[in-house]
């Protein structure tokens, strides 16, 4: 496959197939270059590959931009609004069954529109899967209740801007014992 990369102003496009090691034998053929290169951007992501500990190991981050636009949208980029350590809440059961009306069409809208960037964020951040599923469970008829949960959301957001995942290398499995 095609893994187009940036640095140093260039622009490379590496062909090949992954082996065991993965990305390493991409970024020794970029640095063989004289334009050392530690950060590819693959999809609105940020692949780096770093030595932490002693090992290699890949972080994946998602672009941090739609953190910042799920908060413009929501007017929660201001200096006074507080960050929530949860990104969802348990809702009892009068809140489930509660009868609220729906938004109007330009609200809808717009509320569709901030789900969905929060759902393609979710991809890569487990931290907020279940609470945008949630949230999105209300794209059909979305209804003020709706509107609450995805500002806890990006309460939560404000809080939590950058989330990164590393994958350390590992060497192959000696053995492999499965239970059935």
């Amino acid at each position: 496959p095609h893994t187009p990369t940036q640095g140093g102003g260039h622009q490379y496009l590496c062909t090949g197939t992954c082996n065991s090691t993965g990305i390493e034998p991409m970024a020794e053929a970029i640095n063989r270059t004289n334009n050392p290169v530690s950060e590819v951007r693959i999809l609105n992501k940020i692949l780096t590959w770093t030595i932490s500990s002693g090992r290699h190991c890949i972080e994946v981050e998602p672009d941090p931009r739609h953190v910042e636009i799920i908060l413009q949208d929501l007017e929660l980029n201001k200096t006074g609004t507080k960050p929530v350590s949860t990104p969802g809440i348990k809702q009892n059961i009068e809140d489930a069954t509660a009868e609220t009306p729906e938004l109007d069409s330009k609200k809808s809208t717009f509320f569709r529109s901030v789900c969905m960037r929060a759902n393609y964020l979710a991809q890569d951040r487990m931290d907020i899967q279940y609470s945008s599923k949630e949230v999105a469970r209300h794209m059909a008829a979305p209804t003020q209740q709706a509107v609450e949960k995805l500002k806890r959301l990006g309460r939560y957001l404000k809080g939590h801007q950058r989330v990164v995942c590393q994958y350390h290398f590992q060497p192959p499995p000696a053995k492999l014992t499965t239970f059935s």
